[in-house]
């Protein structure tokens, strides 16, 4: 006899090997579906109206702004503004820039990228 897992669309097997672990024909016969015709549609509404879409449920998403200010939350990025700072203080004033040019580079290519992964996904 087979029960649905709490928090989950699937229906699970009593026995305890994991899903990923078993054949598709173990899966389909658990299932009770057949892997060259598939469900036919009065099925697929029958378990769309028992178990839900198999959707996945929307994460927490953070805004650009908060994106672009973790990319200043890192020992790193501490390190390199200090040394900015460090270099201002001494006199060095084109170091002190050249630093926070790095600086400013490497927030807008990790913002960059963490922003397509996020457009990605969604």
């Amino acid at each position: 006899m087979s029960k649905s897992q709490p928090g989950t669309n699937a229906v699970m097997p009593e026995a305890s090997i994991a899903w990923h672990a078993r054949s598709a024909d173990e899966s389909a016969s658990e299932l009770h579906t057949d892997l060259a015709r598939g469900l036919a549609s009065p099925e697929v509404a029958e378990r769309l109206t028992r178990h839900g879409p198999n959707t996945l449920p929307a994460g927490k998403q953070r805004s650009a702004l908060a994106i672009l200010a973790h990319q200043f939350k890192s020992l790193i990025v501490g390190l390199l503004v200090g040394a900015s700072v460090l270099a201002l203080v001494m006199g060095d004033h084109l170091e002190a820039a050249a630093i926070g040019v790095v600086i400013v580079l490497n927030a807008v290519i990790g913002f960059m990228t963490e922003w397509k992964a996020r457009t990605a996904l969604d």
